[in-house]
């Protein structure tokens, strides 16, 4: 008969079985090294932001300087922050552009975070520096719910040292997080679902400008109301001030013009997050359903700030992340089959974006959109995965395919409005510019179209492995795998590839080249 490495234990009452293998016999057949954060550990110590990422520099050999604020800049025994997998329910959630967690989760929707740095096993990928991999919590006969508020106040919190030295005030904060879960039985030992939503707000303000404080000593000035007055009827600036019109300052002595504003600049940051996840036992056991999903999302408002009203440019980071699992018992093993489907965006909006950037040679804030240039970023991936386990004798093999189709949509429309560049604020009430700065094509030499700065592209991805785990002795364990993964080669979906070189008119190709 077929040996057993493993003891096993039920998930569900009646027929409905999950092998749930023991952590320290899988420990002893893996020769990789890793770590647990369990439920207790998450819901216990103590976290910023309550984001289970920031846990990770908990770890030995983890360094970050930014990680305990975002999770993000993770470097594992020297390795570089590029060589990380981020993985939720064992599908993809890398955010390509920031090379850190795409979808985050609540922290009360979470199971276990393992995070393995060395000695990976051949069915996992990708990484140089460590594999992370977050198991969201799961329904049961049960019902469990939860309902929770974190709250700070500046009120609540000592001056730091920095502002009492430069005699600043305390600095406005304020810090809501809420959220709750619920989980529990649809149908009784066949049907579970569990849900999680969290909101979280955070507000404060930069220092006054002009302060006392170093490096926040410039003034702020913008036209007065007198110098609007006094502008021609019908001017492109009054047509400009009369849409925008600047914030009400102290006049400047010796020039009734200009009026010199007093400014705080706003720190905003709203997080919005969510994740639900169904499973499902047949009867009879062999078979095993998973479908969750998660979405969060991060605005900053006045990501790009104006001292003219309605010209603030608002940053938003929104990332969802979809699997499916199906489990099933044959051949004398376990075939696992998983779906995953990420997608993670980045963008911010030029408001107003037929308006140009108006700048003045002498410090003078002028109307116009506060930002240079639209911006988006869009990665995508889409992912299968099937992986065969099977017990033979002494050896515990695992075999299987990861193929990911991924891809990219971006945008940066640098300079597409232009930039007009005023020699004074006078300049700019007469409609008299010293300087227009945007972009052309270099073939052409005219404007390019908002399309043409776009740019989108398409990657196939695929890996094969096998790996044994053979347990020759009680004591002694050999780990043996091999893996072979192709990246692909981006190609672009949308107009022609893009080119460094242009070719010249000739017969010849020296002569084109000349």
């Amino acid at each position: 008969p077929r040996s057993t490495l493993f003891p096993y234990t039920t998930l569900f009452r009646s027929n409905a079985v999950v092998i749930a293998l023991s952590a320290a016999l899988t420990q002893a057949l893996e020769g990789s090294l890793s770590s647990v954060i369990d439920e207790h550990e998450i819901t216990e110590l103590p976290y910023s932001g309550r984001d289970v990422y920031t846990l990770l520099v908990m770890q030995p050999g983890v360094t970050s300087d930014s990680a305990t604020g975002h999770g993000l800049g993770l470097a594992v025994d020297g390795q570089r922050v590029a060589g990380t997998n981020f993985l939720l329910d064992g599908v993809d959630n890398n955010d390509a552009l920031l090379t850190g967690p795409s979808a985050s989760v609540s922290a009360d929707a979470v199971q276990e975070y393992r995070m393995t740095t060395n000695n990976f096993s051949a069915e996992f990928g990708r990484a140089t520096a460590f594999i992370a991999n977050v198991i969201t919590r799961t329904g049961s006969n049960a019902w469990h719910g939860s309902a929770y508020e974190f709250f700070n106040h500046d009120r609540l919190n000592a001056n730091s040292f920095s502002d009492n030295f430069y005699g600043e005030p305390r600095t406005p904060f304020r810090f809501n997080q809420f959220g709750g879960t619920a989980g529990g039985p649809i149908r009784r030992d066949r049907l579970f679902f569990f849900a999680s939503f969290e909101r979280t707000y955070s507000s404060s303000q930069s220092f006054d400008q002009p302060s006392n404080v170093p490096g926040f000593q410039s003034p702020v000035y913008v036209p007065s109301a007198g110098f609007v007055a006094s502008l021609a009827p019908g001017s492109l600036a009054k047509q400009m001030l009369g849409m925008f019109p600047p914030p009400v300052g102290q006049v400047v002595p010796g020039n009734p013009y200009v009026d010199q504003l007093t400014i705080h600049y706003p720190l905003l940051q709203h997080n919005t997050l969510f994740s639900g996840r169904v499973d499902y036992g047949a009867p009879g056991g062999k078979n095993r359903f998973t479908l969750r999903y998660a979405f969060s999302q991060s605005t900053a408002p006045d990501f790009v700030d104006s001292v003219y009203p309605n010209l603030n440019a608002n940053l938003v980071v929104r990332s969802q992340n979809a699997a499916f699992n199906y489990t099933r018992q044959m051949l004398g093993g376990v075939n696992e089959l998983k779906l995953g489907w990420n997608r993670s965006r980045v963008s911010f909006d030029r408001p107003d974006a037929q308006i140009p950037t108006l700048t003045s040679a002498d410090g003078v804030s002028l109307p116009g959109s506060a930002a240079a240039y639209g911006y988006y970023n869009q990665d995508g991936t889409g992912e299968l995965v099937d992986n065969f386990s099977v017990l033979r004798g002494r050896h515990s093999l695992v075999f299987g395919f990861d193929g990911r189709w991924d891809s990219n949509n971006s945008l940066v429309s640098d300079g597409a409005a232009g930039q007009y560049v005023f020699n004074s604020f006078q300049d700019f009430g007469a409609d008299n510019p010293s300087e227009l700065d945007i972009t052309v094509d270099r073939v052409t030499g005219r404007p390019i179209p908002l399309s043409g700065y776009a740019r989108s592209y398409r990657q196939l991805e695929w890996a094969g492995f096998v790996q044994d785990n053979w347990k020759i002795t009680r004591r002694f364990t050999v780990n043996m795998g091999v893996r072979y993964e192709y990246f692909g080669v981006p190609q672009r979906t949308n107009g022609d590839p893009d080119y460094n070189l242009f070719y010249g008119s000739g017969s010849t190709l020296q002569q084109r080249l000349a």
